[in-house]
């Protein structure tokens, strides 16, 4: 089930180091934790649904070749021959168990491409997964289970590496008239990082995230654009710097991403996510149909600050400087290691560079 967060003082709308989550009537349906810790504040609005989608998967139906791993181009195969969406109820049929089954172990397990794949052989992969891809995604009114397909392959897309291949077909996606399918475009642009091919995407990117797209999809957007923007990029650190006057999940990540290319414009909110107490008055709804609210749980707060702690290279402000100082004695091991790797490089001129102190 996605959760979302509201503030203590409001029940905001509605994700994400370390990672996260997120919701909409489409269901959007997040990558696996491997990107998700490089981008996301909130781990509880995607993390967790990836792996108890997973979980559930296996409970309903066993999982597939459990110990045995096949070959990568064995599950491009699979994905290939797939013929569509046949769903009866809740219950996947075998079919489309196994065509989902194979995309998500076929993003897992390129989280490690460069064991699991020679480099040689990546380009011709990563242009039948793009074709897949397409084909995929052209499929009228998807059911979620297509929909999840279509987030881990593009997920695996992207890592693939291959942007000259893959990048064409991820960009051709934000056109999608389906939100979850722009969502997984955007998601598989990140995962290449940020390159010509994903640079040149920004823009339209922060064109999106300016328009009214689903609140879910400007969450996405607005993390992404930290990973692939250029430094300085005028437009995008305009419509992120926009993004600062949104709802929470929108605000925390366009932060995060301000922090990442350099920018001070969202250093206050980027502060507050460095503190403990802060994230302790942050309620989480129960669920996505359930408005009751509970406080986050310490492993979701510390999976926050690590994410916050993450962004925060390049970045030479004295008040970032202390909250991390502090953290460094933080009860919480991960991230007081975090911390003190991170007060490491505070200030070493290694990041990208600054743009000016908003007026």
């Amino acid at each position: 089930m996605i959760q979302k967060n509201v503030s203590k003082e409001s029940s905001a709308p509605d994700p994400v180091p370390d990672s996260s989550r997120d919701g909409t009537g489409n269901t959007l349906r997040p990558m696996t934790p491997a990107l998700l810790s490089q981008l996301f504040v909130v781990p509880a609005l995607i993390v967790i649904v990836v792996l108890t989608c997973a979980m559930l998967v296996t409970l309903m139906f066993g999982w597939i070749g459990f110990g045995q791993r096949e070959d990568l181009t064995r599950l491009v195969d699979k994905l290939a021959a797939g013929t569509g969406e046949k769903v009866v109820g809740v219950l996947l049929l075998p079919k489309e168990k196994e065509l989902w089954l194979a995309a998500l172990e076929l993003a897992n397990r390129l989280q490690n491409a460069d064991r699991e794949i020679p480099a040689e052989q990546r380009p011709a992969l990563a242009a039948r997964l793009a074709d897949v891809l397409s084909k995929t995604a052209a499929a009228p009114q998807p059911s979620e289970a297509t929909r999840n397909r279509i987030t881990y392959i593009a997920t695996a897309l992207g890592r693939l590496r291959q942007p000259q291949v893959s990048a064409p077909t991820l960009v051709a996606l934000l056109d999608s008239a389906e939100a979850s399918t722009r969502a997984a475009a955007v998601r598989g642009l990140a995962e290449l990082g940020r390159v010509s091919q994903t640079q040149a995407a920004a823009g339209k990117l922060a064109q999106m995230l300016a328009d009214a797209s689903p609140p879910e999809l400007r969450i996405i957007i607005a993390a992404a654009l930290g990973q692939i923007a250029t430094p300085g990029d005028a437009a995008v650190i305009a419509a992120l710097r926009q993004a600062l006057a949104d709802e929470n999940e929108i605000r925390w990540n366009a932060a995060l991403s301000l922090a990442r290319l350099g920018d001070r414009g969202g250093l206050a909110d980027v502060a507050d996510m460095l503190s403990r107490d802060y994230w302790k008055s942050v309620k989480v709804r129960v669920s996505t149909d359930d408005d009751r609210t509970r406080p986050m749980n310490e492993a979701e707060i510390s999976r926050n600050i690590r994410g916050a702690l993450s962004a925060l290279p390049g970045i030479n402000d004295s008040a970032i400087v202390a909250a991390v100082e502090k953290l460094k004695s933080d009860p919480n091991l991960d991230v007081s290691k975090a911390a003190t790797i991170m007060a490491g490089q505070l200030g070493a001129g290694g990041g990208p560079p600054g743009t000016p102190e908003p007026q």
